[in-house]
C-alpha cells in the first residue's frame, strides 16, 4: 500500500510538476555549459576521455539544463545519469564534476519545499561517490561541504521566496483595505450630503413653492420661483455629485430581505416594532428595476416611520404580489395628530414627493396620508415596468415637474369614513405630508 502511494506520489509530482522560471532556467542552462568546458578541460581534451564520455557529457548535462524547465522530470534523470556515471569503469567513463549538478538540483528542490527528494537524492549520489573513492576521507569532506552549499542555497531561497509571497499578499491586502476605507469615506460623504445639505435643499423648494402659491405680490411671486428653480438645479447636480462618490451597485441590488432587514434594525433604535408580511419567493421573481423601486420604497417607508411614528409601537410592512402580476406595497404606523404639522418638514431618503416621480415613471401609483392617529403608505407597481426611466431611477426633485399627475391623498376628518380621501391633482410638491 505505502509503495503504491510512493508511486502514485512520484507520477503526480512528474505530471503536475512548476514550471521553473527565466531565472532557474538560465542558472540551469549556464551550469551545464560551465561543467562541460570543465570536463573537457580536466580530461586533458576529447581523445583522453573515456569511451562513453562524450556521451554522457551531452545526455548527462543536457539533463541538466532540462531540469530549469521541468524540475522534477529533469533533477530525477540527471541523478540516474550521474548514479550511472559513478558506478561505471574510470576507462568507460569519466567524469569529474557531476555532484556539482547534483547539488544544483538539489537546491531546487529545497527551495521547493521537496524536502525529502532532496536528502535521497544527495545521500545516494554521496554514498556511492565516498564507497567507491580511492581517498575516501577527501571525498566525504567534499560531499558534506556540497551538501552543506545544497542546503544553504536552498533554503536561502526558500526563504526569499516566502519573503516576496507575503510581501506581495501583505500589499494586496493593504490595496484592498485602502480600497475599503476609501469607499467607507465616500459613503460616509454621501451619507452627511444626504442627511444635511438635501434636506436644506428639500425644505427650501417646499417653502419657495408654497411661497408661490400663497403671495399676493407678483415680484415676490416671480422671486419665489426663480428661488425654486435654481434650489432644483442645486439638488440634480448635488444628487450626481452624490451618485459619482459611490460605487455602481446597480448590476447586483442589495437583496430585498437584506433591506428589510436594514430598516428593523434601524427603527428598533427609537423601539419601533417593524412587523412585515412578505412573500418568501418575491425576490428572484422581480426585475432588477423592481428590485431596485421596492427597495427605494421600502426604504423611504422606514425613513417616515423612523421620523414621526411615535416611539414603543408597531408599524407594518405587507408587500404582495396581485393576480395581475404587479407588485401592491403598503406601509402603516401610529402618528400623533397633535404632530401633524411637523410632517410639513420634508427630509431623509429621496422624499416622498421623488419617490412619487420614481414610482410614476414606471408606470406605477403612490398614495399617502394621514386617517387620525394612522399614517398609510401604499404603492402599486404594475407587472410590466414602464420604458421611459431606462435602466436607472434618477433621485431628484426635478424629476417631480416631469410627471403630468400623480395621486396624493390628504388627511380627512376623523368623523369621515375609513381609508384616506385620494384626488388627482397637477405634478408639484405636496405640502403637508412626511418625508
Amino acid at each position: 500500500m505505502n509503495r503504491a502511494s510512493g508511486v502514485h506520489g512520484l507520477r503526480t509530482l512528474l505530471m503536475r510538476q512548476p514550471v521553473g522560471g527565466v531565472a532557474r532556467r538560465a542558472g540551469f542552462g549556464a551550469l551545464a555549459v560551465v561543467l562541460v568546458v570543465a570536463e573537457l578541460v580536466s580530461g586533458g581534451g576529447p581523445g583522453q576521455l573515456g569511451a562513453f564520455t562524450i556521451e554522457w557529457l551531452i545526455t548527462g548535462y543536457g539533463l541538466l539544463a532540462l531540469t530549469g524547465w521541468l524540475p522534477a522530470t529533469g533533477g530525477l534523470l540527471y541523478t540516474i545519469a550521474t548514479c550511472l556515471a559513478i558506478l561505471a569503469p574510470s576507462d568507460t567513463l569519466m567524469v569529474v564534476f557531476p555532484l556539482i549538478g547534483v547539488f544544483a538540483v538539489a537546491g531546487d528542490w529545497i527551495s521547493r519545499s521537496w524536502y525529502l527528494p532532496a536528502v535521497l537524492v544527495l545521500a545516494a549520489t554521496n554514498a556511492a561517490d565516498v564507497l567507491l573513492s580511492d581517498s575516501r576521507s577527501t571525498t566525504f569532506l567534499g560531499a558534506f561541504l556540497g551538501i552543506c552549499a545544497s542546503i544553504g542555497v536552498g533554503s536561502g531561497l526558500r526563504w526569499n521566496s516566502t519573503r516576496l509571497t507575503t510581501a506581495h499578499q501583505e500589499a494586496e491586502s493593504a490595496r484592498r483595505a485602502a480600497e475599503t476605507a476609501q469607499m467607507e469615506v465616500r459613503r460616509e460623504i454621501a451619507a452627511t450630503l444626504h442627511d444635511t445639505v438635501v434636506a436644506d435643499l428639500v425644505r427650501l423648494l417646499v417653502a419657495s413653492q408654497s411661497l408661490t402659491r400663497t403671495t399676493t405680490d407678483p415680484q415676490a411671486a416671480e422671486d419665489s420661483r426663480a428661488l425654486t428653480s435654481t434650489a432644483r438645479d442645486a439638488m440634480v447636480h448635488l444628487r450626481a455629485l452624490m451618485s459619482s462618490t459611490l460605487p455602481d451597485q446597480s448590476s447586483q441590488p442589495e437583496p430585498l430581505t437584506q433591506v428589510i432587514a436594514t430598516c428593523q434594525t434601524m427603527l428598533q433604535g427609537r423601539s419601533i416594532t417593524l412587523d412585515t408580511e412578505v412573500p418568501p419567493d418575491l425576490g428572484p421573481s422581480l426585475t432588477r428595476r423592481q428590485r431596485a423601486l421596492v427597495a427605494l420604497v421600502v426604504r423611504e417607508a422606514a425613513t417616515n416611520i423612523l421620523k414621526y411614528a411615535r416611539a414603543g409601537t408597531h408599524a407594518d410592512l405587507t408587500i404582495e404580489t396581485p393576480p395581475d402580476g404587479g407588485i401592491a406595497i403598503l406601509a402603516t404606523n401610529q402618528i400623533d395628530p397633535a404632530r401633524d404639522h411637523a410632517r410639513a418638514t420634508l427630509g431623509g431618503g429621496f422624499g416622498l414627493d421623488n419617490l412619487t416621480a420614481q414610482v410614476a415613471r414606471e408606470g406605477g401609483t403612490l398614495q399617502y396620508g394621514s386617517r387620525g392617529a394612522s399614517w398609510l403608505l401604499a404603492v402599486l407597481i404594475p407587472a410590466t415596468p414602464s420604458d421611459q426611466g431606462g435602466d436607472s431611477l434618477p433621485a431628484s426633485s426635478q424629476d417631480t415637474a416631469d410627471t403630468p399627475t400623480r395621486e396624493t391623498t390628504t388627511p380627512g376628518d376623523s368623523s369621515a369614513s375609513t381609508g384616506p380621501t385620494t384626488r388627482t391633482e397637477p405634478s408639484r410638491s405636496t405640502e403637508g405630508t412626511s418625508s
